[in-house]
């Protein structure tokens, strides 16, 4: 989980991708609450929804605050709206970002390779996810403190004027 990237998007990237790849999964995305943010990434399945859907969807998630949440057969429980159009997804599991990070991680099973998640799996998605918290929220105070050293650093120059 010790990804290396310079920006929050990146960031959210690399932790969708470990994460999926850690359980198998064929889709991650991770909405970011801080910026209203969302990444994707597909390995083997492409979602038809757009990004902006993704995050409407996964930020609804976020406010109902329902976590963890796994779901093994996705026909009768689909995806959130407006994701619960999609198909294709087999099983999906919603897992919370906490901190300053505060989010949701999504990934999926898919027909490209249908199956549900195991015990062992969700306990790895959980710790996967708390990691993964800690990872997010140290790249949004990155970004917060690089954005006010510049801000600073602009009104210092100001004062030399």
């Amino acid at each position: 989980m010790a990804v290396d990237a310079a920006t929050v998007e990146e960031t959210m990237r690399a932790l969708a991708l470990v994460v999926a790849e850690a359980l198998s999964c064929e889709v991650g995305a991770v909405y970011l609450a801080d910026g209203d943010r969302v990444e994707v990434v597909d390995r083997g399945w492409k979602l038809n929804e757009s990004r902006a859907q993704v995050g409407a969807a996964l930020k609804s998630v976020l406010g109902d605050g329902r976590f963890p949440y796994c779901v093994q057969d996705a026909a009768v429980l689909p995806l959130p709206s407006p994701l619960d159009s999609e198909r294709g997804i087999r099983s999906y599991y919603l897992l919370e970002l906490t901190g300053v990070g505060r989010g949701v991680l999504l990934v999926a099973h898919t027909d490209a390779a249908p199956r549900g998640f195991t015990l062992l799996c969700r306990r790895l998605g959980l710790r996967l996810g708390g990691v993964a918290s800690f990872v997010l929220s140290a790249a949004v105070t990155q970004e917060w403190c690089s954005a006010e050293a510049a801000r600073l650093h602009a009104a210092f120059g100001q004062l030399d004027v």
